[in-house]
């Protein structure tokens, strides 16, 4: 048997060589899939005439099956961008060129071919148009998060802006209205007493092709509501010299006034009564014995106001005094 393989060993080496080579080779020449590699077009990948911009290209982004010899595909990077789109001189007219999707567009190696395609995919088209300067009206903002019992006025400073883009773009903005994004009012103090006013600069909702030239600035008021009427029922304090109070001994009609009071919503809602002091002033002479309609005064904050009130008082000498 060793005798045997040891025969004419030279060449049977040869042969064995020659056999590895050959599977090696038809190997990698065996056709084998390769699914779902993303591509991916930039607008960069696109030559166009100077003057004119791309203003949308369909589909940006897409799969492709593909399938080729092995040591081919094993070389197929999992996602590749499209070299490049030159847009014809005959094109510029229309506005868009639809380019069929082959291995040579895509940039790859002549022996893979495409086995699919995502349904309703059949090439990539590109819309472009001259690039041009042109004024476009503005829509107001929404506004968001605003603070309950808070009313808000919007004005901007300009109705229309100046933008730099493709003319396909520009007439679209013209007829749609150019929007921004909401203006968010959640860090406004909802317990504010006066008005409030935010200037804030607008952020445009514009194409990537699209360029605003100019800027637009908001003018954001708000205002408390006023709120309807509410009653606070106040025990009456007397205010009054320590002398005079040594000396009279004060009857009132009622020890405890009900007041009608009024402000802003957003800050009467949270009103207490011990927030507030009624008082009778008796720091002026009085005559005794007399009944007399004094004011009832109010200490509150400054966004608060009340309606008139009074109760009648009446003032004695205190008992040792009259001995």
């Amino acid at each position: 048997m060793i005798r045997w393989l040891l025969a004419n060993w030279q060449l049977k080496l040869v042969a064995l060589f020659l056999a590895v080579a050959l599977w090696l080779y038809t190997s990698g020449q065996a056709r084998v899939p390769r699914p779902g590699v993303a591509v991916r077009v930039p607008v960069a990948a696109v030559t166009l005439h100077p003057g004119y911009q791309v203003s949308a290209i369909s589909p940006g982004e897409f799969t492709v099956d593909l399938d080729g010899p092995l040591s081919v595909v094993n070389r197929v990077k999992p996602s590749i961008d499209v070299p490049a789109l030159a847009i014809s001189a005959e094109a510029l007219a229309r506005g868009e060129q639809t380019f069929p999707i082959t291995t040579r567009l895509l940039g790859l190696d002549p022996d893979l071919h495409i086995t699919g395609l995502p349904e309703g995919i059949t090439g990539i088209t590109v819309r472009f148009g001259r690039v041009v300067e042109d004024h476009v009206p503005v829509e107001l903002p929404r506004l968001a998060d605003v603070p309950a019992n808070l009313e808000p006025t919007l004005s901007l400073d300009r109705t229309q802006v100046r933008v730099r883009g493709p003319r396909p773009e520009i007439d679209r903005l013209k007829s749609a209205r150019l929007r921004f994004l909401p203006i968010g009012l959640g860090t406004v103090d909802p317990r504010t007493a006066d008005e409030a006013v935010q200037i804030i600069g607008l952020q445009p909702e514009l194409p990537a092709s699209v360029q605003a030239l100019e800027e637009v600035t908001a003018t954001v008021r708000l205002r408390p509501l006023l709120a309807a009427q509410q009653t606070v029922a106040l025990p009456v304090h007397l205010l009054m010299p320590r002398e005079s109070a040594r000396r009279f001994e004060v009857e009132l009609s009622q020890t405890q006034v009900a007041l009608t009071v009024r402000g802003p919503k957003n800050l009467l809602a949270d009103l207490r009564p011990e927030d507030l002091t009624a008082y009778v002033n008796l720091r002026r002479a009085l005559e005794p014995n007399v009944a007399h309609e004094l004011p009832v005064q109010i200490l509150a904050p400054a966004w608060l106001t009340c309606d008139p009130a009074t109760v009648r008082c009446t003032l004695t000498l205190a008992p040792a005094l009259t001995k």
